[in-house]
């Protein structure tokens, strides 16, 4: 079983010490630390699979993230995450479809999903889906547990006003004016190094589930999946 008190520990003092220095003289910590993250995730995708069929014969070594920073261009110099994550999709990490994201670290852990960042045709598509089938995307987001789970989509890096080609008085526009389409739940260091975290993860990604799906057709429609 995945030791995440492991992972926690070290993920702390890499927090604490990111630097290569450091990071090379605890190269063995890091690879034991990543061999039981990626055992978790590989404990979980069969779980997934169970509730969303999309997900495919996917590895966790297609989903997780490289811990190494791509520093060119960054204002932050440091040359590590200080997390580890992983995007359980279709296609893993590189996915273009709404999936499960895993994010460990020490001061944020979390359960997230949906879509982030998608192309502009592939936002137009979930726009449109969510205008045309407002009824039971609010279905979802009003389900409560849903509700309890994650109090809704979040809200980074949207839009004030309606995007070009939408009335303000579009069914919907308030959902529209989003970028991203997003929802999270946050984990307490409790639960992240408590034994019950694989559980914890599956129910809330369960819940996630039809909410992913109904992006998912839009998605589909997009016809880049």
């Amino acid at each position: 079983m995945a030791d995440t008190r492991l992972i926690m520990g070290f993920l702390k003092e890499l927090s604490r010490n990111n630097d290569r220095d450091w990071f090379h003289a605890n190269k063995e910590r890091f690879q034991q630390a990543q061999e039981h993250f990626l055992e978790l995730i590989d404990a979980l995708i069969p779980r997934l699979r169970e509730v969303d069929l999309s997900i495919g014969p996917v590895r966790a070594a297609d989903c997780a993230f490289r811990i190494y920073r791509d520093t060119r261009f960054a204002n932050d110099k440091t040359p590590y995450k200080t997390h580890f994550g992983a995007y359980i999709a279709h296609g893993g990490r590189k996915s273009l479809r709404a999936g499960y994201y895993v994010h460990l670290d020490a001061e944020h852990p979390m359960a997230a999903g949906g879509l982030w960042q998608p192309s502009p045709q592939v936002l137009q598509a979930v726009r449109q889906e969510i205008m045309y089938n407002l009824g039971p995307f609010e279905a979802i987001l009003h389900d409560k547990a849903f509700s309890k789970t994650f109090g809704g989509m979040m809200d980074e890096d949207r839009l004030s006003r309606p995007p070009k080609g939408y009335p303000a008085d579009a069914p919907g526009i308030e959902y529209i004016k989003n970028r991203n389409f997003t929802v999270a739940r946050m984990l307490s260091m409790e639960e992240v190094t408590g034994q019950g975290l694989p559980d914890l993860l599956f129910g809330t990604f369960r819940q996630m589930a039809p909410f992913n799906a109904f992006l998912n057709q839009a998605v589909e429609m997009s016809a880049i999946a």
